[in-house]
């Protein structure tokens, strides 16, 4: 059940909260689909997340003007075959941002079926890459 982005992103806040208490203050955060969204809503202006990371991101089922107040390293792992937002959508979405890196996953829809190393592999390529070129943890 969807809350309008409210509920969901109080519980992006009490997983972060979570996460600290167990001694995480500098964290990478990531989300899937419309979870991509209210993650990146927290992690934007929350000090604790120093790099984003969103898959599957629905570019043409809720408006993300939001990005654009995106100032931290982010990649974008998106399905070329997405329904709910191509690669080239993202691209046009994101356009101008220069610390936001969109990821292209061959023959992926949505849900990636199928294509969870290739997945895996973008998002490690990209924090190994952050964490070898700037100070964020």
């Amino acid at each position: 059940v969807h809350d309008d982005g409210n509920g969901e992103q109080r519980d992006v806040v009490a997983a972060i909260d979570a996460m600290q208490q167990y001694g995480c203050d500098r964290m990478v955060g990531i989300g899937y689909s419309f979870g991509s969204i209210q993650m990146l809503k927290v992690g934007i202006d929350d000090p604790r997340i120093v790099i984003l990371g969103a898959m599957g991101f629905p570019v043409l089922a809720y408006p993300v003007e939001f990005i654009r107040n995106c100032t931290k390293p982010t990649v974008i792992v998106q399905g070329e075959e997405d329904l709910f937002g191509s690669p080239a959508d993202v691209r046009t979405a994101t356009a101008g941002i220069h610390h936001i890196e969109v990821v292209t996953v061959a023959g992926a829809g949505h849900f990636f079926d199928g294509k969870a190393e290739a997945v895996a592999a973008a998002f490690a390529t990209f924090v190994k890459k952050q964490l070898t070129t700037q100070s964020l943890l």
